[in-house]
């Protein structure tokens, strides 16, 4: 046995040794070695055994199973978990809307600081046009933006004409 490559699970948690557990590990890993041909039992679990303990006992509710209804009942191995990799890639997407609500708001602070005014919505068709080679902005997003800009007092509506939107420049 010792020359042999093999990894034995050296412990005997529940969720190990249930047998819906060990079917599924025989049918998805050739090399699976069913719990009667493991070593004697270790009382150390894995930082990993006790996640999956904890999620398995949550799809399983162990404290309600009798060993009659252990049969009918299945669980989706399946399901992922929420890995490093899907919280980089949140992050990322985070990381993106964000650069695209900056972008957004400096093309229409250069839009409006050349025409100084502009009816709504002609502004956010010029906004589309200047954006679109690197996004397709979304017209909520530029609302937002003009929003914010306006609570900046970057921009103002004109008191008469509120569709008629006008740039406030620093020096004023």
């Amino acid at each position: 046995m010792l020359g042999n490559d093999w990894t034995y699970q050296q412990d005997g948690a529940r969720f190990h040794t249930h047998h819906l557990t060990q079917e599924w590990c025989a049918t998805h890993f050739p090399d699976f070695i069913p719990e009667t041909r493991w070593p004697p039992n270790s009382p150390d679990l894995y930082p990993l055994d006790y996640s999956l303990s904890n999620e398995l006992a949550q799809c399983m509710n162990w404290d309600r199973i009798t060993t009659k209804a252990t049969k009918n009942i299945k669980i989706n191995l399946n399901v992922p978990f929420k890995s490093d990799e899907q919280k980089d890639i949140e992050s990322v997407h985070q990381s993106i809307d964000e650069d695209r609500i900056m972008v957004t708001k400096a093309a229409i602070g250069r839009i409006m600081k050349a025409i100084k005014t502009s009816k709504h919505a002609l502004l956010i068709q010029e906004v589309i046009e200047q954006l679109t080679p690197r996004f397709k902005p979304k017209i909520s997003l530029i609302k937002k933006c003009l929003d914010v800009l306006i609570e900046g007092e970057y921009l103002k509506r004109k008191p008469n004409e509120k569709d008629m939107l006008l740039y406030v420049s620093a020096t004023n």
